[in-house]
């Protein structure tokens, strides 16, 4: 069976300049991920334990009897609006790469909710692992040099960069949130 890969383009907002930059910083993909995780929830496609039924969450709340009409309306418009808003913000406002990694990402991603109980037992578990032969500082330094070499004052395409497809994927954050409130965005999340 063959993978059909979506074609996404740049978005309206992107290609007449209406909008900053075409991507998304860290912080930014978190949220619009959060927001696509509980409209799937609200709508069934998802739950928080494993895939959904399909049915909405107002429905099971009717179902229970703790729901009013009147709640039922709200909680349908607020889904409704919160589709509308993830729809044209992805699709206008984020370029072809940009919608790539959202995709990639939200096919990966899952809604869980966990104590901090939980929350440090994973730590633990992580910390005892290992597999890391740097430090964090060590390797930030590292990525900082390169970054330094390679992407100081770069114009290149981000779309056909094969170092920023490595960093992203290895979730080395990005550092374009330094550039300045009120200035040009910069052509990539890691250009310096």
């Amino acid at each position: 069976m063959k993978k059909q890969f979506m074609k996404y383009t740049d978005g309206i907002n992107v290609r007449e300049k209406k909008v900053r930059r075409g991507y998304l910083n860290q912080d930014e993909q978190n949220l619009i991920i959060m927001l696509s995780a509980t409209h799937q929830l609200m709508m069934g496609i998802r739950s928080l334990h494993e895939k959904g039924d399909g049915v909405p969450m107002w429905e099971r709340f009717e179902k229970s009897g703790m729901i009013t009409k009147e709640q039922i309306k709200c909680l349908k418009m607020a889904t409704t609006y919160q589709r509308k808003f993830l729809t044209s913000f992805i699709e206008d406002n984020l370029d072809r790469k940009a919608k790539e990694t959202i995709a990639k990402k939200m096919m990966k991603w899952e809604l869980r909710v966990a104590d901090d109980y939980q929350i440090k037992k994973l730590e633990r578990m992580v910390n005892k692992l290992g597999d890391v032969q740097l430090t964090i500082e060590e390797l930030f330094s590292l990525v900082d040099g390169k970054l330094y070499a390679e992407c100081k004052g770069c114009t290149k395409d981000r779309s056909d960069c094969k170092l920023r497809d490595f960093l992203e994927n290895h979730f080395i954050p990005p550092v374009c949130d330094m550039v300045e409130v009120g200035k040009e965005g910069c052509n990539c999340e890691y250009a310096m």
